[in-house]
């Protein structure tokens, strides 16, 4: 059984007729001639102009970027000199004052050979702090003919040697070293800091 009679039949209607097409005249294609150049300038206009767009902004994207990286590396940098500092001047003021005063022993008889070549018969006294008198005793030379003798001097700080020779005096003070190294680590420290902070 169809089910053809309960649809409505179109088959009778025609189709309608297109409207003639209306032949252009000669100065109507150059309207449309001069028409396609406005619109293919605008289109090259437009794709230029979108293409400066996106590449300032990809330009700025990158800005951005590498300032992030900029501020992430001065703040990993500010972090870790910030934790290495303490334990870099720590170890350097536990380890520079026994170097310090394991040195003050070669510096005294590099002085001495230094004294004794200019003054070759002058008898030298070379005083050291209580602290550094072993250290000078252990590195002297064992040559006899050197006029030297080795006294400790209480007034003497650590650190200190003093030489007396022809009238004169030369002092090897290794604590102001020390103090200038102190001084320096602190100030390197301090000015890593500011510039982190500083940006």
């Amino acid at each position: 059984m169809s089910i053809s009679h309960l649809f409505e039949d179109f088959g009778g209607i025609s189709a309608p007729e297109p409207e003639p097409v209306a032949v252009q005249e000669e100065g109507n294609e150059d309207d449309m001639l001069e028409s396609f150049e406005q619109g293919y300038k605008a289109g090259w206009d437009d794709a230029i102009s979108a293409k400066s767009e996106e590449h300032a902004s990809v330009s700025a994207a990158l800005a951005g970027r590498l300032n992030d990286l900029s501020f992430t590396y001065h703040e990993a940098r500010e972090a870790i000199l910030a934790d290495l500092a303490p334990t870099v001047e720590k170890a350097i003021m536990t380890v520079l004052p026994e170097l310090a005063r394991q040195a003050v022993g070669a510096l005294a008889v590099e002085q001495l050979h230094k004294i004794v070549r200019e003054n070759s018969e002058t008898p030298v006294v070379l005083s050291t702090a209580p602290d550094c008198y072993q250290p000078v005793i252990d590195v002297m030379p064992e040559d006899k003919q050197l006029p030297v003798e080795v006294v400790r001097d209480e007034s003497l700080a650590e650190g200190q040697v003093r030489f007396e020779f022809a009238q004169r005096e030369r002092l090897i003070d290794l604590s102001e070293v020390l103090e200038a190294v102190a001084g320096a680590m602190t100030a390197f420290t301090h000015e890593t800091r500011k510039e982190a902070q500083n940006g």
